[in-house]
């Protein structure tokens, strides 16, 4: 009882971190990234980004078989000046409104840099041993609620387990769990699930669906290496942790979250859809999150991915993306879409959507959005947004500032297949105090039609931005 009871007190820390985060300016984050280090064994001070995710796979974990070769390196970390300093004016933003004070912030625009999660997993005392060749499924079924297993280094061929309330898989470093195609690893309605530090790969679910798959609340996947499964990676339910885990070469897609209160942090997401199995206009790439409220999603590196990177499709209100890396993804490298009020910030998206759908930054249809301080290079064009006939669902109120943007193909603006005659003036949407650096083409802006900086800068955007 005393394990139940200490379980749900850090359910109720997780949920009251959220809500603290989210209320925040970015400088106090801090704490709230110390508070889940401390949760994941204590990394007290950053460290740069090949420490981070210069390895593919952990060097205490290899492949127990031939697998293609991930060559990907991740990026340089670079710091850049906002391009011109800001006024005294402060930003005051509420996400989950649509109200927000004009003015850019006082925050200075800076790569993201995801922190490294813990890769030491430590099983609770009394946990149960499970050694390859046991029964996982059975082991867990003749034990109580709340007990922790510890998964012994080596492959378990084979095993699908309901979990109970509280139960705690730990791996050690070298335990795979092998679905050799069976449906999933871990799944059911349970309530605070831990799952960290396993290698989870050949599990074969029907599409949509995850090896990882939770339907309760509050699960933690932490340190995980999901790899090479049939359709989803990891599927979590409201509540749920998502951090320091490799999600990488799954059939359809790497992540999935729906609910209130996830957070999504720290984790490596790449290559997924990788053999485009899947249609990217349905459901296949990076990520994607339905009806979720207060999701945060932060310090992820996400790349290579045959669809959207970061995706947010439908009915998410009150989302944060920031600190984000997304490189090199077939579709946008975020993409918020028939949603309410999201805040995007601080993120760095590169080389993205030459495959798929308009810029590297899109929001469609989504109403209340901030974009800001973001550095977009290289991407089929820059912030774009889309307003078409979607229900009642329109883009209105979207205001981008103080971004970075160079590209050569694609442009920066909205283009509107509906209610153009209102969402280039009486819904509010507006750009200003963007830099436009190396941009290439006539007329590398969209307002009501093709425009060029002049047309573009006379309809009243970007008139404290520069472009050169």
């Amino acid at each position: 009882m005393r394990f139940v009871r200490a379980l749900a007190a850090l359910s109720l820390v997780v949920v009251c971190w959220v809500a603290f985060e989210f209320a925040q300016p970015p400088e106090t984050m801090v704490a709230g990234a110390r508070v889940l280090a401390d949760f994941q064994g204590g990394i007290e001070e950053p460290l740069p980004w090949e420490l981070r995710f210069g390895h593919r796979v952990r060097p205490d974990r290899p492949h127990p078989r031939s697998r293609p070769v991930v060559t990907t390196a991740p990026p340089a970390a670079t710091t850049t000046a906002p391009a011109a300093p800001p006024p005294s004016s402060t930003t005051s933003t509420t996400v989950g409104t649509t109200s927000t004070t004009v003015g850019p912030p006082t925050t200075t625009q800076t790569t993201a840099v995801p922190p490294l999660a813990s890769t030491t997993t430590t099983a609770p005392a009394g946990a149960i041993v499970v050694n390859p060749g046991a029964n996982l499924a059975s082991i867990v079924g003749s034990n109580p609620a709340g007990t922790a297993f510890l998964i012994k280094a080596g492959t378990h061929v084979g095993q699908s387990v309901a979990p109970k309330d509280g139960n705690q898989f730990i791996g050690e470093p070298g335990a795979i769990l092998d679905g050799n195609k069976a449906q999933f690893a871990f799944a059911g309605v349970a309530a605070n699930v831990v799952i960290q530090g396993l290698i989870i790969e050949d599990y074969t679910n029907s599409p949509q669906l995850g090896a990882i798959h939770g339907s309760g609340s509050g699960w933690l996947v932490l340190d995980n290496e999901i790899r090479y499964n049939g359709t989803a990676g990891v599927v979590v339910p409201p509540g749920s942790l998502v951090s320091g885990n490799h999600i990488h070469h799954n059939g359809q897609i790497g992540l999935k979250a729906g609910g209130a209160n996830v957070v999504i942090d720290g984790n490596e997401i790449a290559f997924n859809n990788y053999q485009d199995a899947f249609d990217m206009n349905w459901e296949a790439g990076g990520t994607k999150f339905v009806d979720t409220a207060n999701l945060i999603v932060r310090n992820n590196y996400v790349h290579d991915n045959h669809g959207a990177g970061l995706w947010t499709d439908y009915n998410n209100h009150s989302t944060l993306y920031e600190g984000n890396v997304a490189i090199n993804n077939y579709g946008p490298g975020i993409f918020h879409e028939i949603s309410g009020a999201a805040v995007i910030r601080n993120n760095r998206v590169e080389g993205n959507g030459h495959r798929w759908y308009l810029g590297g930054l899109l929001v469609a249809n989504s109403t209340g959005v901030e974009v800001a301080n973001n550095t977009l290079t290289g991407n089929n064009g820059g912030v774009m947004a889309l307003n078409q006939v979607r229900d009642s669902w329109v883009t209105k109120n979207l205001w981008v500032h103080d971004n970075s943007a160079s590209y050569t193909t694609g442009q920066t603006g909205i283009f509107a297949e509906a209610n153009g005659d209102v969402i280039y003036g009486a819904w509010g949407n507006r750009f200003d105090a963007n830099a436009y650096v190396a941009v290439s083409g006539s007329t590398p802006f969209r307002w009501v039609g093709d425009v060029t900086w002049d047309a573009w800068r006379a309809a009243g955007m970007d008139v404290s931005g520069s472009f050169s």
